[in-house]
Order: C-alpha cells, then structure tokens, then sequence
C-alpha cells in the first residue's frame, strides 16, 4: 500500500487475466475464479452484464460501495488461475 492509502497498480500485462477482459470471459476461461469473485462480494455469475462489463468497469463502478480493491482482485484471480495451471 502506498503512503495515501491506495493500492499501487498490479502489472497484469504477462498474466491470464487482464483488468480489460470481461467477467464472463474469466468465468467460462478459469471456472476456478468463481469462487474468488464470490467472497469478494462480486455476483457477477449470474449477472446479465457479465459478458459486457469488463473487470475494471465492474469491480471500479460497482465494488466501490464494498470498499473493494481492483488491484488486490486481480492478483487474487491471476494466483488462482497460475496456481490451478501447477496442478
């Protein structure tokens, strides 16, 4: 964390999952992710906006109410999918 409290930005440009892609691309690509968006609070799997609202819009516009992180998400979600692809 920086010193004013924000999140320093998570380089996602060699990862699986970029903040560009939209929610129901990541869930039909790494099912795996699933269950991270859930206990943070993100139902976007059954959401209709899933195929159109991408991870930035999503968790920017709608996470804020949450007091959610969108560069500690994406980590979260890119851990998981590098994680499960060592199994």
């Amino acid at each position: 964390m920086e010193e004013d409290g924000s999140t320093e930005r998570f380089d996602d440009t060699n990862m699986p999952i970029k903040r560009t892609m939209k929610f129901g691309e990541v869930i039909n690509k790494y099912p795996e992710t699933v269950e991270i968006l859930i206990e943070n609070g993100i139902q976007c799997a059954g959401c209709g906006f899933a195929f159109w609202e991408s991870i930035e819009q999503g968790i920017s516009g709608h996470g804020k109410s949450l007091g959610l992180n969108l560069e500690k998400i994406l980590k979260q979600l890119n851990d998981a999918v590098l994680e499960n692809k060592q199994q």
